[in-house]
């Protein structure tokens, strides 16, 4: 009876214009979390198919970022993994061509191996972002790609990150930081990724302030005055991937001039050390002579020869890929 009594009612609420309360279920599934998709989302790229060339990953008002991506040349793994470039600068400025450029003809042959390559562009100190910020944007690159993970054709769970100096540093934020600060405002909130491996070259994986640098590792007199990039000690501090180790094994290549007036060697140091004490597989290179772009600081010969050492990225992301499949 208390049936037929229920159907009544809901019949009498629905002509009457409104909506019986829904049952315990209904409830569970119209309180559990909603995705937040941000309305300039249909601006962006659609890929439709595997192939190299610009794609818009995120457009806020009239500024749109793209990635450079190139696919691997040869197939070796069903969804290829892929080696995310980013740029130096400082955070002050950004070239996807370069971050891609600096590895020069070391990226053909880790597409003949497999690998996609991409280069992501993000906003810089002009544009009125903190660091995390920064953060977010190469965040969201990802994300975008691991959305549309099937029309690339790669594994979202594959990323390896590198960079030089601005770069090397974010490389290791994407590494070690995660999601677990700079991305509450994803572009892209329901798509995951996962990075195996940072390749970071003259990058610091500490902005906070220490004794060696009064932003962290970075000690030039320009980087010191971006106070709107790093405004107050939290926001370095949470920017620092030396304080996200414990816990993860994700490993890392490092590579310093011993010379180096930009990013202070000893912040590179401390950060082996740190890595060493959280059990992250980390291997330090520094070399002698060379200031923070590899050249010879005194008119003496860099060793080991920085070619040497680009070239190994390599055999880095093939061993994080290998590591990464052994579970």
């Amino acid at each position: 009876m208390y049936r037929y009594f229920v159907l009544i009612l809901s019949v009498i609420l629905l002509l009457c214009g409104c909506t019986p309360a829904p049952t315990n279920t209904e409830t569970e599934e119209t309180t559990m979390p909603q995705v937040a998709i941000h309305p300039d989302r249909d601006k962006c790229t659609v890929p439709t198919e595997i192939t190299e060339g610009n794609y818009y990953y995120k457009v806020l008002g009239d500024r749109e970022l793209y990635i450079e991506f190139c696919p691997p040349t040869k197939q070796v793994y069903d969804k290829a993994p892929v080696l995310l470039m980013i740029s130096g600068g400082g955070f002050v400025e950004c070239s996807v061509a370069w971050a891609i450029d600096y590895f020069g003809g070391h990226i053909d042959t880790l597409r003949e191996a497999g690998f996609a390559v991409a280069s992501v562009e993000y906003r810089v100190k002009g544009e009125g972002v903190n660091i995390l910020q920064v953060y977010s944007d190469i965040a969201d690159a990802m994300r975008y790609l691991s959305y549309y993970s099937e029309e690339f054709g790669i594994d979202p769970n594959k990323f390896i990150t590198a960079g030089h100096s601005a770069g090397g540093t974010a490389s290791l934020a994407m590494a070690y930081i995660g999601n677990r600060v700079f991305d509450e405002d994803a572009y892209w909130p329901e798509a995951d990724y996962q990075v195996i491996g940072a390749f970071c070259m003259s990058g610091t994986g500490n902005l906070d302030k220490t004794d060696f640098g009064p932003f962290g590792g970075y000690s030039s007199a320009g980087l010191q005055t971006n106070v709107s990039l790093y405004p107050n000690e939290e926001t370095r501090k949470l920017a620092s991937p030396i304080y996200y180790l414990e816990g993860s094994k994700v490993p890392c290549r490092l590579l310093m001039g011993s010379m180096d007036d930009v990013v202070s060697p000893i912040s590179v140091e401390k950060f082996k050390e740190a890595c060493d004490k959280a059990g992250v597989p980390c291997d330090l290179v520094i070399l002698k002579n060379g200031d923070h772009v590899y050249e010879s600081k005194n008119g003496e010969t860099v060793m080991p020869p920085i070619s040497v050492q680009k070239a190994r990225i390599i055999d880095f992301v093939k061993d994080c890929v290998e590591q990464a499949n052994k579970g």
